[in-house]
């Protein structure tokens, strides 16, 4: 004869081990967009960081041209001094964004090495500081537009036949 507390007993550890799954489920489990979000991290950061290099680059490229041409005098001292100052304050915004996106990327490569079940309590604040970053990046890229623009209008005014196209 069969002892009836051994079905109770097959049942109630298989409940309690459903329990603890969707438990565990429901507190360190990472959901579709977590992981989503984790890819986007990844690599709207890797294409940030080919634009701040871009950025310099071009920025070594204007601070040339200046080096160049300043001493012509073709363009009156204050516009000069101006917009350099303007490119100085700039180029200090995007070493500190560097140096933020640089500790971002960091922690989101140190995260994402984790297990999924020890990733998803950090994410939530990994993510706000992705959208800070995003929201500071979209700022300085118009910034870098406008200080483009303001240099290719300061060509023009020096070598008008060397800004058209």
């Amino acid at each position: 004869m069969r002892s009836m507390a051994s079905p109770f007993l097959s049942v109630g550890l298989l409940a309690f081990v459903m329990l603890s799954y969707v438990a565990c489920a429901q507190q360190g489990a990472m959901t579709a967009a977590m992981r989503q979000q984790e890819t986007e991290m990844i690599d709207e950061s890797a294409g940030w960081n080919d634009d701040l290099a871009e950025w310099r680059s071009q920025d070594e490229e204007i601070r040339a041209w200046h080096a160049l041409h300043d001493s012509t005098h073709a363009l009156p001292a204050a516009t000069v001094a101006s917009h350099l100052e303007a490119m100085s304050q700039h180029e200090e915004k995007v070493a500190t964004f560097q140096t933020l996106l640089d500790d971002h990327r960091a922690r989101v490569q140190e995260e994402t090495a984790k297990p999924e079940s020890r990733r998803a309590g950090s994410h939530p604040e990994l993510w706000a500081d992705h959208l800070r970053l995003k929201e500071d990046f979209e700022s300085l890229r118009h910034a870098h537009e406008v200080l483009a623009r303001d240099h290719a209008q300061l060509v023009e005014r020096v070598e008008p036949s060397a800004a058209r196209p």
